[in-house]
């Protein structure tokens, strides 16, 4: 795989819209949020200032870490982030509310990066503006932004940043061993950050394996080194999850094929909303001639 043209230097005009309506958007989330009587919402977001300000006064951040791993999964990300962020805006949730609205969007920027990747030169702007505009229109993200305390946003920070980290890897000269040891390292560690906010994050594997597999160039004992390393990391999660003894864990196994065939009417109507979107795109690129995707790599 080539590495990525550069993206022409002029704006037209209906890119400046885009710019301009996506910023009145994302504005008027950050306004709504400084202006509407935001707090403390969800049952969780209270127990973890009661952990700062009263559990992590008599015990050390280990303690908390391990007692949390005896009835949970192992989650340090988790913990890390209940000691920093609780504990710096315990008093001020609207603050905190409008932190997090901007770290849950840059949370989505190694997304994006891996979008602008595998799509052509002259489309990759009207493809990021429609992923910027349908991530403010999908009620996941907005679960995102309203319940703090939900952990996803580290699960797609760290997981599209091991996603790119591989995908790059694969592009590594065959003579530049150290490159793409490095970037495999990354990818690691962004994986193991993943795996160690939430669970879901088990959810990328498979693609990681899928990439590193069908990745053309890399000899095999790279391959076979880099598998070793990746499974080791995945089995422990594994393990950790089906292990845990809290009831909130079992139901990420109940009817789980169920809740994969009949979606949710929200998840449903952003997904229709997305396909109908990239279709009218589509189709237009189809009229003005070109290409919607990159050419691979001869």
């Amino acid at each position: 795989m080539s590495s990525p043209e550069p993206e022409p230097s002029s704006c037209p005009r209906r890119h400046r819209i885009y710019l301009a309506i996506l910023i009145l958007a994302a504005g008027s989330i950050a306004a709504a949020m400084i202006y509407l009587p935001l707090g403390w919402g969800l049952m969780d977001d209270h127990r973890n200032v009661m952990y700062v300000k009263e559990t992590w006064k008599n015990q050390s951040l280990w303690e908390v870490l391990k007692a949390e791993s005896m009835l949970w999964w192992y989650r340090p990300v988790y913990i890390f982030f209940v000691y920093t962020a609780y504990g710096c805006f315990q008093d001020s949730p609207k603050l905190f509310y409008l932190v997090n609205y901007l770290f849950v969007m840059a949370c989505c920027i190694p997304w994006a990066m891996l979008l602008r990747r595998h799509v052509a030169p002259g489309h990759r702007r009207e493809a990021t503006f429609l992923y910027a505009f349908l991530l403010l229109a999908a009620t996941p993200m907005y679960n995102l932004r309203v319940y703090l305390s939900i952990q996803e946003k580290f699960v797609f920070l760290f997981g599209g940043l091991a996603l790119l980290c591989l995908e790059r890897a694969t592009e590594a000269p065959e003579g530049r061993a150290g490159r793409w040891w490095g970037l495999q390292a990354a990818g690691i560690a962004n994986l193991l950050l993943a795996l160690w906010s939430k669970p879901s994050a088990l959810a990328y594997v498979p693609w990681l394996f899928v990439i590193l597999l069908t990745a053309r160039g890399i000899p095999l004992r790279r391959r076979a080194l880099s598998l070793a390393v990746w499974l080791p990391a995945v089995a422990f999660m594994v393990r950790s999850f089906r292990n845990s003894h809290d009831p909130y864990v079992g139901r990420y196994w109940e009817n789980w094929g169920h809740k994969f065939t009949h979606p949710s009417p929200a998840v449903g109507a952003f997904l229709l909303l997305a396909a109908v979107t990239a279709a009218l795109i589509l189709v237009l690129h189809r009229r003005a001639g070109g290409s919607l995707l990159r050419p691979p790599a001869r």
